[in-house]
């Protein structure tokens, strides 16, 4: 075997390992945390409303329309801010104006956004980079709004990550994140400010 040969070898030995290993970790994961014994869509809104988020459950896309309108009606919300077109071209069948130059970005009084997917386990949202709303969506507007379908729903991070690398195979975002609730700090004298880093409140319309 050539030196060269030698080399390639220890390289695939060394990912074999690392392969393994990550099988293993999850191996021992599922085995620390206790078995969800409700749905994992119940589960998911059960987690994500203890961190304080909110979730308007809709029947289908017509509900999610109505239940929005209203949403925005009540809270008299009128700079809206999107840039995904999927949701750009449902708030234009529903009649609700928006905002989507990056003149009108520091207006914004709510933002809309899709997700990856959501993890039931830690009611958390994935979120990417390879979507039209970008990096910025996710961490600016002071109520950021996700809609999303109940069939986005998984059990955990590791089933979340492979979805995704199948999804986008080698290609993956340049950015896969979570977000776990709405922005908080209570670094200064334990008092809890929100909206500290990102969005006051973050609500998903999700659709079953």
């Amino acid at each position: 075997m050539s030196s060269k040969e030698e080399i390639l070898s220890e390289i695939q030995k060394s990912i074999d390992r690392r392969k393994n290993n990550y099988s293993s970790a999850n191996d021992n994961a599922k085995a620390v945390f206790p078995e969800i014994k409700i749905s994992l869509l119940e589960k998911f809104i059960e987690e994500f409303e203890a961190i304080g988020g909110q979730v308007v459950l809709c029947k289908d896309i017509k509900d999610t329309g109505i239940k929005l309108s209203k949403f925005i009606k009540e809270r008299k919300l009128s700079k809206l801010f999107c840039l995904d077109k999927n949701i750009q071209k449902f708030l234009y069948d529903l009649k609700i104006s928006y905002l989507s130059e990056n003149d009108n970005f520091e207006e914004m009084e709510i933002g809309f956004t899709s997700c990856e997917l959501l993890i039931a386990r830690t009611g958390s949202i994935i979120v990417s980079s390879s979507g039209d709303s970008g990096r910025r969506m996710n961490v600016f507007p002071p109520i950021h709004v996700v809609i999303a379908n109940a069939s986005q729903v998984v059990e955990d991070l590791a089933e979340g990550f492979k979805k995704l690398t199948k999804k986008y195979s080698n290609n993956l975002p340049s950015l896969i994140s979570t977000i776990t609730g709405a922005s908080r700090t209570a670094d200064i004298e334990k008092t809890l400010v929100m909206g500290a880093h990102g969005p006051k409140e973050l609500i998903i319309f999700l659709n079953e």
